[in-house]
């Protein structure tokens, strides 16, 4: 394991007590459970989180990126593969390497594989939402080094501003499934994950996490077709708007994470290095938009980022890559296999008239698409 995974040998009850001590109390009703079943009936069609894609081997770890959210691309996690509007973060940091997925039975064990730990004992684990948050659950657990463990977690939750909410405890163990549930009348932006007594040889687990978050929909760009030019504005459909709310495109060269400020959407994280507010757009009366976006060409780059941010509830999408190639190739396939460069997994392999796949070791050729 890394080298951060270290003994600080801190007892964290004392940065609970200052943990409550430097948020401002508000009068919020939040709910905390421990029933998934009742939760799950009362909150259908949450957007799930469980960190599949990692794939990390039995007793073994990968080092993540952080933060970890739908920007990562790094070994643990790639574009996409985190739900949009939620982003995980080692406190204090975020410092690279600091997060890890985990395989099944590490270091003797018995958690389940791919979960998300953080890699310092005396570090707390946050989860933090873009957007109008209210309902999140939860599957936490505790690992060791050095074989089973028993813990207890302090969960506070903050909503906007900072502002703490309330807070609980949670019994769990290397089993890696106690479930919380929790339901706020406010918007949460942040769960803080701590244990009440530090323990030298363990750390936080989370092997889920389920929630409310609404980031909204790309349905539709240029009509189907995957590229743009440089010089034609692009076709885009969006849906899950607030009806006749305001929507904002927002484009950059690079992923990476920036924190809005200001009276619009204050805090909200977007999945975007160096953001560029490109245009508004007003949604129609059932909360979509079918308009043409002017996505910019950025010098010569072939491919930049989008996303689109509701105005109104700050809900947010993923950051979507767009190609763009020269005018006079609309529909560019480099390596002549049938496969339009960004729909290619592959795009400068071939031969012609075949596909290509990523595999872990690279680019394979002549295998059927």
């Amino acid at each position: 394991m890394s080298s951060r995974f270290k003994v600080l040998g801190i007892f964290t009850l004392v940065l609970a007590l200052t943990f409550f001590l430097s948020f401002s109390q508000a009068s919020a009703q939040v709910a905390f459970t421990n029933d998934e079943t009742a939760f799950d009936l009362a909150n259908p069609g949450l957007w799930v989180e469980d960190f599949t894609e990692a794939m990390a081997a039995a007793g073994t770890f990968t080092a993540c990126d952080a933060p970890v959210n739908s920007a990562s691309d790094d070994a643990c996690f790639a574009p996409g593969d985190i739900i949009p509007g939620v982003r995980f973060v080692d406190n204090p940091g975020p410092i690279n390497g600091d997060l890890l997925v985990l395989g099944a039975n590490y270091a003797g064990a018995s958690n389940p594989g791919n979960i998300l730990v953080n890699n310092t004992f005396s570090d707390a684990l946050d989860v933090e939402f873009s957007g109008a948050t209210t309902v999140v659950g939860l599957r936490l657990g505790c690992v060791s080094t050095i074989g089973s463990c028993s813990q207890t977690i302090l969960v506070n939750v903050l909503g906007e501003g900072g502002v703490f909410l309330d807070s609980a405890i949670i019994d769990v163990t290397d089993l890696v499934d106690s479930f919380m549930g929790i339901t706020s009348v406010m918007n949460i932006s942040r769960i803080n994950l701590q244990f009440n007594l530090a323990i030298e040889t363990q750390v936080k687990a989370i092997a889920d996490i389920k929630v409310n978050t609404s980031p909204l929909q790309i349905t539709d760009v240029n009509d189907g077709v995957c590229v743009f030019t440089k010089s034609v504005p692009n076709k885009m459909v969006i849906e899950g708007a607030t009806p006749n709310g305001k929507v904002a495109v927002i484009t950059s060269q690079v992923p990476g994470s920036f924190v809005l400020s200001g009276p619009v959407c204050n805090g909200l994280v977007l999945d975007l290095g160096h953001p560029r507010l490109m245009t508004i757009f007003t949604a129609d009366g059932t909360g979509t938009v079918d308009d043409l976006a002017p996505l910019p060409p950025y010098g010569n780059l072939s491919q930049a980022y989008f996303q689109v941010v509701d105005v109104s509830t700050c809900a947010v999408n993923a950051a979507e890559p767009y190609f763009m190639v020269p005018d006079e190739l609309p529909d560019a396939d480099v390596d002549g296999d049938g496969v339009l460069n960004c729909d290619d997994e592959c795009p400068l392999e071939g031969p012609p008239g075949q596909g290509q796949i990523l595999f872990d070791n690279g680019c394979v050729s002549n295998i059927p698409r």
